[in-house]
Protein backbone atom coordinates (compact mmCIF):
# COMPACT_ATOMS: atom_id res chain seq x y z
CA UNK A 1 0.00 0.00 0.00
CA UNK A 2 1.21 3.44 -0.84
CA UNK A 3 2.20 5.59 1.97
CA UNK A 4 0.01 8.41 1.25
CA UNK A 5 -2.84 5.75 0.98
CA UNK A 6 -1.60 4.65 4.21
CA UNK A 7 -1.29 7.75 5.95
CA UNK A 8 -5.29 8.51 4.65
CA UNK A 9 -6.56 5.32 5.75
CA UNK A 10 -9.65 5.56 8.46
CA UNK A 11 -7.32 3.43 10.82
CA UNK A 12 -4.92 6.21 10.66
CA UNK A 13 -7.10 9.31 10.25
CA UNK A 14 -9.44 8.56 13.25
CA UNK A 15 -7.00 7.92 15.81
CA UNK A 16 -4.97 10.97 15.08
CA UNK A 17 -8.40 13.53 14.73
CA UNK A 18 -9.35 11.79 17.83
CA UNK A 19 -6.05 12.33 19.40
CA UNK A 20 -5.65 16.12 18.62
CA UNK A 21 -9.10 16.14 19.94
CA UNK A 22 -7.86 14.30 23.47
CA UNK A 23 -5.23 16.79 23.90
CA UNK A 24 -7.05 19.70 23.68
CA UNK A 25 -9.34 18.34 26.11
CA UNK A 26 -6.64 17.74 28.04
CA UNK A 27 -5.95 21.51 27.54
CA UNK A 28 -9.28 22.66 28.92
CA UNK A 29 -9.57 20.73 31.59
CA UNK A 30 -6.13 22.26 32.80
CA UNK A 31 -7.36 25.26 32.45
CA UNK A 32 -10.52 24.05 34.56
CA UNK A 33 -8.56 23.73 37.05
CA UNK A 34 -6.57 26.80 37.34
CA UNK A 35 -3.06 25.10 36.04
CA UNK A 36 -2.11 27.55 33.47
CA UNK A 37 1.00 25.91 32.60
CA UNK A 38 -0.66 23.84 29.51
CA UNK A 39 1.50 20.73 28.46
CA UNK A 40 3.96 21.42 30.91
CA UNK A 41 4.99 18.97 33.49
CA UNK A 42 3.52 21.39 36.49
CA UNK A 43 -0.07 20.13 35.05
CA UNK A 44 1.00 16.72 34.65
CA UNK A 45 2.64 15.33 37.44
CA UNK A 46 1.47 14.18 40.75
CA UNK A 47 2.99 11.52 43.72
CA UNK A 48 3.68 8.91 41.69
CA UNK A 49 5.62 10.60 39.19
CA UNK A 50 8.28 11.50 40.72
CA UNK A 51 8.79 7.94 41.76
CA UNK A 52 9.27 7.34 37.82
CA UNK A 53 11.60 10.02 37.36
CA UNK A 54 13.73 8.85 40.27
CA UNK A 55 14.06 5.44 38.90
CA UNK A 56 14.79 6.76 35.41
CA UNK A 57 18.00 8.43 37.37
CA UNK A 58 19.24 6.10 40.20
CA UNK A 59 17.22 2.62 39.01
CA UNK A 60 15.36 0.56 41.83
CA UNK A 61 15.97 1.49 45.40
CA UNK A 62 15.33 -0.33 48.65
CA UNK A 63 15.71 0.39 52.25
CA UNK A 64 14.17 -0.18 55.21
CA UNK A 65 11.73 2.28 56.34
CA UNK A 66 13.23 4.38 59.52
CA UNK A 67 11.17 3.76 63.05
CA UNK A 68 8.55 0.95 61.24
CA UNK A 69 10.06 -2.50 62.27
CA UNK A 70 9.85 -5.23 59.07
CA UNK A 71 8.68 -2.37 56.77
CA UNK A 72 10.57 -1.11 53.54
CA UNK A 73 10.59 2.05 51.57
CA UNK A 74 12.55 2.51 47.96
CA UNK A 75 11.47 2.87 44.38
CA UNK A 76 11.64 -1.09 43.89
CA UNK A 77 7.79 -1.30 44.20
CA UNK A 78 7.15 0.55 40.62
CA UNK A 79 7.69 -1.05 37.27
CA UNK A 80 11.04 -0.29 35.89
CA UNK A 81 10.16 -0.24 31.59
CA UNK A 82 8.63 3.85 31.64
CA UNK A 83 11.34 4.76 33.42
CA UNK A 84 13.96 2.66 31.43
CA UNK A 85 12.30 4.91 27.89
CA UNK A 86 12.93 8.21 29.92
CA UNK A 87 16.78 7.20 30.74
CA UNK A 88 17.71 6.49 27.24
CA UNK A 89 15.63 9.20 25.66
CA UNK A 90 16.55 11.78 28.41
CA UNK A 91 20.87 10.29 27.41
CA UNK A 92 20.15 10.99 23.71
CA UNK A 93 18.25 14.00 23.49
CA UNK A 94 20.03 16.09 26.58
CA UNK A 95 16.46 17.12 27.45
CA UNK A 96 14.71 17.76 31.28
CA UNK A 97 13.42 14.43 32.22
CA UNK A 98 9.83 15.44 33.26
CA UNK A 99 9.04 16.96 29.78
CA UNK A 100 10.54 13.96 27.74
CA UNK A 101 8.39 11.39 29.97
CA UNK A 102 5.69 13.65 29.22
CA UNK A 103 6.21 12.89 25.30
CA UNK A 104 6.56 9.67 25.80
CA UNK A 105 3.55 9.32 27.38
CA UNK A 106 1.62 11.50 24.52
CA UNK A 107 4.02 9.43 21.89
CA UNK A 108 2.56 6.15 23.47
CA UNK A 109 -1.08 7.75 23.68
CA UNK A 110 -1.11 8.05 20.36
CA UNK A 111 0.18 4.52 19.53
CA UNK A 112 -2.44 2.91 21.70
CA UNK A 113 -5.23 4.75 19.46
CA UNK A 114 -3.57 2.93 16.19
CA UNK A 115 -3.28 -0.19 17.56
CA UNK A 116 -7.35 0.42 18.85
CA UNK A 117 -8.21 1.45 15.52
CA UNK A 118 -7.30 -2.24 15.07
CA UNK A 119 -9.43 -4.08 17.76
CA UNK A 120 -12.53 -1.56 16.80
CA UNK A 121 -11.55 -3.28 13.10
CA UNK A 122 -12.07 0.27 11.30
CA UNK A 123 -11.69 0.47 8.02
CA UNK A 124 -13.90 2.95 7.17
CA UNK A 125 -15.45 6.83 8.01
CA UNK A 126 -18.53 5.36 9.79
CA UNK A 127 -19.78 7.49 13.18
CA UNK A 128 -19.57 4.01 14.88
CA UNK A 129 -15.52 4.16 14.20
CA UNK A 130 -15.14 7.39 15.43
CA UNK A 131 -17.20 6.62 18.42
CA UNK A 132 -14.95 3.49 18.99
CA UNK A 133 -11.82 5.35 18.82
CA UNK A 134 -13.05 8.35 21.24
CA UNK A 135 -14.63 5.41 23.65
CA UNK A 136 -10.98 4.79 24.28
CA UNK A 137 -9.54 8.39 23.97
CA UNK A 138 -12.04 8.88 27.18
CA UNK A 139 -12.86 5.70 28.68
CA UNK A 140 -12.13 6.46 32.50
CA UNK A 141 -8.70 6.23 33.65
CA UNK A 142 -7.50 7.84 30.22
CA UNK A 143 -6.79 11.11 32.20
CA UNK A 144 -3.59 9.03 32.84
CA UNK A 145 -2.74 8.91 29.50
CA UNK A 146 -1.96 12.46 29.20
CA UNK A 147 0.19 12.57 32.52
CA UNK A 148 3.74 11.53 33.58
CA UNK A 149 2.48 8.39 34.07
CA UNK A 150 3.47 4.71 31.88
CA UNK A 151 -0.68 4.25 31.77
CA UNK A 152 -0.58 5.19 28.19
CA UNK A 153 2.44 2.64 27.27
CA UNK A 154 1.03 -0.46 29.10
CA UNK A 155 -2.38 0.24 27.35
CA UNK A 156 -0.62 0.94 24.15
CA UNK A 157 1.40 -2.43 24.75
CA UNK A 158 -1.55 -4.57 26.41
CA UNK A 159 -3.31 -3.75 23.16
CA UNK A 160 -0.45 -4.97 21.40
CA UNK A 161 -1.36 -8.36 23.32
CA UNK A 162 -5.17 -8.13 22.38
CA UNK A 163 -4.87 -7.40 18.69
CA UNK A 164 -1.33 -9.99 18.47
CA UNK A 165 -3.64 -13.01 19.85
CA UNK A 166 -6.56 -12.12 17.70
CA UNK A 167 -4.24 -12.75 14.61
CA UNK A 168 -3.27 -15.71 16.28
CA UNK A 169 0.37 -14.44 16.30
CA UNK A 170 0.89 -16.39 19.38
CA UNK A 171 5.00 -15.65 20.04
CA UNK A 172 4.59 -11.54 19.06
CA UNK A 173 1.62 -11.91 21.78
CA UNK A 174 3.87 -13.38 24.19
CA UNK A 175 6.83 -10.98 23.48
CA UNK A 176 4.46 -7.89 24.11
CA UNK A 177 3.06 -9.55 27.05
CA UNK A 178 6.58 -9.94 28.25
CA UNK A 179 6.94 -5.62 28.04
CA UNK A 180 3.31 -4.82 29.30
CA UNK A 181 4.22 -7.09 32.76
CA UNK A 182 7.45 -4.48 33.00
CA UNK A 183 5.04 -1.90 32.52
CA UNK A 184 2.58 -1.02 35.22
CA UNK A 185 2.13 -2.33 38.89
CA UNK A 186 -0.82 -4.24 37.78
CA UNK A 187 0.42 -5.22 34.29
CA UNK A 188 1.05 -8.97 35.75
CA UNK A 189 -2.50 -9.20 36.46
CA UNK A 190 -2.05 -10.09 32.49
CA UNK A 191 -0.74 -13.30 33.87
CA UNK A 192 -4.29 -13.92 34.94
CA UNK A 193 -5.95 -13.93 31.67
CA UNK A 194 -3.64 -15.74 29.81
CA UNK A 195 -4.13 -18.30 32.66
CA UNK A 196 -7.58 -18.50 32.45
CA UNK A 197 -7.38 -18.04 28.11
CA UNK A 198 -5.02 -21.27 28.40
CA UNK A 199 -7.16 -23.25 30.85
CA UNK A 200 -10.26 -22.45 28.69
CA UNK A 201 -8.07 -23.63 25.36
CA UNK A 202 -7.50 -26.68 27.46
CA UNK A 203 -10.99 -27.10 27.68
CA UNK A 204 -12.13 -26.88 24.68
CA UNK A 205 -9.46 -28.25 22.90
CA UNK A 206 -9.14 -31.38 25.32
CA UNK A 207 -5.23 -30.97 25.30
CA UNK A 208 -2.83 -28.76 26.29
CA UNK A 209 -2.56 -25.57 24.41
CA UNK A 210 1.16 -26.22 24.18
CA UNK A 211 1.14 -23.46 21.21
CA UNK A 212 -0.33 -21.09 23.78
CA UNK A 213 1.62 -22.28 26.90
CA UNK A 214 5.16 -21.96 24.76
CA UNK A 215 5.04 -18.88 22.89
CA UNK A 216 2.79 -16.59 24.80
CA UNK A 217 2.26 -18.19 28.44
CA UNK A 218 6.11 -17.94 28.96
CA UNK A 219 7.49 -15.27 27.75
CA UNK A 220 4.74 -13.43 29.76
CA UNK A 221 6.26 -15.06 32.87
CA UNK A 222 9.78 -13.96 31.56
CA UNK A 223 8.76 -10.83 32.67
CA UNK A 224 7.91 -11.19 35.74
CA UNK A 225 11.10 -13.28 36.62
CA UNK A 226 13.15 -10.08 34.85
CA UNK A 227 11.16 -7.66 37.08
CA UNK A 228 12.43 -9.94 39.77
CA UNK A 229 16.30 -10.48 38.22
CA UNK A 230 17.10 -6.61 38.28
CA UNK A 231 15.41 -6.20 41.42
CA UNK A 232 17.83 -8.76 43.38
CA UNK A 233 20.71 -7.56 40.91
CA UNK A 234 20.19 -3.91 42.79
CA UNK A 235 18.75 -4.27 45.91
CA UNK A 236 19.93 -7.70 46.74
CA UNK A 237 16.20 -8.87 47.15
CA UNK A 238 14.09 -10.04 44.15
CA UNK A 239 10.99 -10.01 45.83
CA UNK A 240 11.54 -6.00 46.63
CA UNK A 241 8.30 -5.44 44.82
CA UNK A 242 6.21 -6.92 47.92
CA UNK A 243 8.44 -5.75 50.12
CA UNK A 244 7.38 -2.17 49.70
CA UNK A 245 4.08 -2.90 48.50
CA UNK A 246 3.38 -4.98 51.85
CA UNK A 247 2.66 -1.51 54.08
CA UNK A 248 -0.34 -0.81 51.38
CA UNK A 249 -2.24 -4.03 52.90
CA UNK A 250 -3.44 -5.10 49.63
CA UNK A 251 -4.44 -8.66 49.37
CA UNK A 252 -7.58 -10.49 47.65
CA UNK A 253 -10.86 -10.24 50.06
CA UNK A 254 -14.78 -9.83 48.89
CA UNK A 255 -15.55 -7.91 45.72
CA UNK A 256 -18.95 -7.47 47.89
CA UNK A 257 -17.15 -5.82 50.32
CA UNK A 258 -15.49 -3.80 48.67
CA UNK A 259 -18.25 -2.52 47.16
CA UNK A 260 -19.94 -2.15 49.97
CA UNK A 261 -17.16 -0.15 51.42
CA UNK A 262 -17.27 2.27 48.38
CA UNK A 263 -20.57 2.82 48.59
CA UNK A 264 -20.33 3.96 51.63
CA UNK A 265 -17.19 6.38 51.15
CA UNK A 266 -19.81 7.50 48.69
CA UNK A 267 -23.48 8.34 51.10
CA UNK A 268 -21.05 10.04 53.26
CA UNK A 269 -20.34 13.09 51.26
CA UNK A 270 -22.59 12.34 48.31
CA UNK A 271 -22.44 16.21 46.37
CA UNK A 272 -18.79 17.02 46.63
CA UNK A 273 -15.94 16.67 43.39
CA UNK A 274 -14.13 14.07 45.18
CA UNK A 275 -17.46 12.08 45.15
CA UNK A 276 -17.16 11.45 41.34
CA UNK A 277 -13.79 8.69 41.88
CA UNK A 278 -17.01 6.37 43.99
CA UNK A 279 -19.56 7.12 41.04
CA UNK A 280 -16.81 6.23 38.43
CA UNK A 281 -16.17 2.73 40.23
CA UNK A 282 -19.44 1.95 40.59
CA UNK A 283 -20.19 2.62 37.19
CA UNK A 284 -17.36 0.63 35.86
CA UNK A 285 -18.43 -1.98 38.04
CA UNK A 286 -22.59 -2.04 36.47
CA UNK A 287 -20.58 -1.71 33.03
CA UNK A 288 -18.06 -4.53 33.49
CA UNK A 289 -20.81 -7.11 34.84
CA UNK A 290 -22.77 -6.12 31.90
CA UNK A 291 -20.15 -6.25 29.94
CA UNK A 292 -19.29 -9.99 31.23
CA UNK A 293 -23.17 -11.09 30.85
CA UNK A 294 -22.83 -10.15 26.78
CA UNK A 295 -19.26 -11.93 26.46
CA UNK A 296 -20.88 -15.40 27.84
CA UNK A 297 -24.33 -14.40 26.02
CA UNK A 298 -22.25 -14.21 22.59
CA UNK A 299 -19.79 -16.71 23.50
CA UNK A 300 -20.11 -18.12 20.04
CA UNK A 301 -18.26 -15.08 18.61
CA UNK A 302 -14.71 -15.00 18.03
CA UNK A 303 -12.51 -13.73 20.83
CA UNK A 304 -15.45 -12.54 23.25
CA UNK A 305 -14.82 -15.01 25.70
CA UNK A 306 -11.24 -13.61 25.98
CA UNK A 307 -12.26 -9.72 26.33
CA UNK A 308 -14.56 -10.87 29.35
CA UNK A 309 -12.33 -12.42 30.93
CA UNK A 310 -9.90 -9.70 30.23
CA UNK A 311 -12.83 -7.08 31.96
CA UNK A 312 -12.85 -9.92 34.89
CA UNK A 313 -9.58 -9.70 35.77
CA UNK A 314 -8.52 -6.19 35.14
CA UNK A 315 -11.22 -4.66 36.66
CA UNK A 316 -12.17 -7.08 39.92
CA UNK A 317 -8.35 -7.96 40.81
CA UNK A 318 -7.82 -4.70 41.99
CA UNK A 319 -10.98 -3.76 43.54
CA UNK A 320 -10.87 -6.84 45.61
CA UNK A 321 -7.57 -5.97 46.34
CA UNK A 322 -7.96 -2.68 48.77
CA UNK A 323 -10.10 0.79 48.72
CA UNK A 324 -6.21 2.12 48.45
CA UNK A 325 -5.60 1.03 45.03
CA UNK A 326 -6.40 3.76 42.75
CA UNK A 327 -9.31 2.48 40.55
CA UNK A 328 -9.83 5.68 39.48
CA UNK A 329 -6.17 5.00 37.59
CA UNK A 330 -6.02 1.24 36.99
CA UNK A 331 -9.48 1.24 34.99
CA UNK A 332 -7.25 2.26 32.18
CA UNK A 333 -6.22 -1.05 31.64
CA UNK A 334 -9.95 -1.71 30.66
CA UNK A 335 -9.17 -0.09 27.52
CA UNK A 336 -8.11 -2.99 24.98
CA UNK A 337 -11.50 -4.78 25.82
CA UNK A 338 -13.88 -2.43 25.51
CA UNK A 339 -13.80 -3.23 21.72
CA UNK A 340 -15.86 -6.07 22.51
CA UNK A 341 -18.49 -4.15 21.86
CA UNK A 342 -17.05 -3.33 17.99
CA UNK A 343 -20.38 -4.79 16.67
CA UNK A 344 -22.84 -2.57 18.68
CA UNK A 345 -25.48 -0.23 17.54
CA UNK A 346 -23.84 3.91 16.52
CA UNK A 347 -26.70 4.80 19.32
CA UNK A 348 -25.52 2.41 21.87
CA UNK A 349 -21.77 3.21 21.19
CA UNK A 350 -22.61 6.91 21.20
CA UNK A 351 -24.36 6.87 25.06
CA UNK A 352 -21.44 4.85 26.30
CA UNK A 353 -18.88 7.76 25.00
CA UNK A 354 -21.31 9.94 26.46
CA UNK A 355 -21.35 8.59 29.96
CA UNK A 356 -17.45 8.01 29.58
CA UNK A 357 -17.03 11.93 28.78
CA UNK A 358 -19.80 12.66 32.22
CA UNK A 359 -17.35 10.61 34.43
CA UNK A 360 -13.84 11.76 32.36
CA UNK A 361 -14.72 15.81 33.71
CA UNK A 362 -14.99 15.59 37.03
CA UNK A 363 -12.17 13.27 37.30
CA UNK A 364 -9.69 14.71 34.71
CA UNK A 365 -10.50 18.56 37.37
CA UNK A 366 -9.28 16.30 40.18
CA UNK A 367 -6.38 15.00 39.08
CA UNK A 368 -5.62 18.85 38.10
CA UNK A 369 -6.63 19.82 41.75
CA UNK A 370 -3.88 17.16 42.88
CA UNK A 371 -6.44 15.13 44.63
CA UNK A 372 -5.86 12.81 42.47
CA UNK A 373 -2.47 10.41 42.92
Amino acid sequence: MPVLKRLTHPAVVIPFVVFVLARVAAAFIALEGNCQAGFTPDCWMRADSGLYLRIAQHGHTLFPWEGHAGMWQGTAGWAPLYPLFIAVLTALLKTDPAMTALWLSWIFQMAYLLVVARLWEVNNFQLRHWLGISIAAFAPGSIYLHALFPVSLACFLLALVMLQLRREKYLSAGVFSCLAVLSYGIGFFLLAVLGMEAFRRWMAEKKLPWYFLLKTLIPALAGLFLWFGYDQWVTGHWNALFLIQSKYGHGIQSPLKMLGIRWQHLISEPFSLSSWIEIQNLTMTAYVLISLFISWKERNRPFVLFEGMWMLFYWFLPLSASTDVALYRNSAMLGPAHAMHRKRAAAMLGLMLVVFIVLWYPLGKLFIYSLLN
